[in-house]
């Protein structure tokens, strides 16, 4: 009875044993997945800096680029202008010239009484 007593004494404490051991692995199992999701996490959150960062840098590139533009677009005016103006006399000057032409023709029908000739051209 006794050796009944002291087996079962020893198997439970083997037992216990064990099931220490592997609280033990359980705990470090644990452990390693917590580490595993923090890990999981901070690739994400690195994922989700990325596209900010990379917005960041093409929004500076696309103030950069707008401001160059503005500063070509408030340089071209300049330069532009006088072309521009230089365009506004031709076009009034051939103006002119057309409406000189038509009133030498309109003289010329007046003089040969051919009015109907002209009217037609036109």
């Amino acid at each position: 009875m006794q050796e009944q007593v002291s087996l079962r004494q020893k198997e439970k404490e083997q037992l216990e044993i064990v099931l220490k051991q592997e609280r033990e692995k359980t705990i470090s199992l644990e452990k390693q997945l917590q580490q595993i999701d923090r890990d999981k996490q901070n690739i994400q959150n690195e994922e989700l800096r990325k596209p900010l960062v990379n917005s960041n840098q093409e929004s500076d590139k696309v103030e950069s680029v707008i401001k160059q533009e503005t500063k070509k677009l408030e340089e071209k005016p300049k330069k532009v202008k006088p072309i521009a103006e230089n365009k506004q006399i031709e076009n009034f000057q051939e103006q002119e010239e057309k409406f000189a032409e038509i009133d030498r023709a309109k003289t010329a029908c007046d003089r040969t009484r051919n009015c109907g000739r002209f009217d037609r051209d036109r």
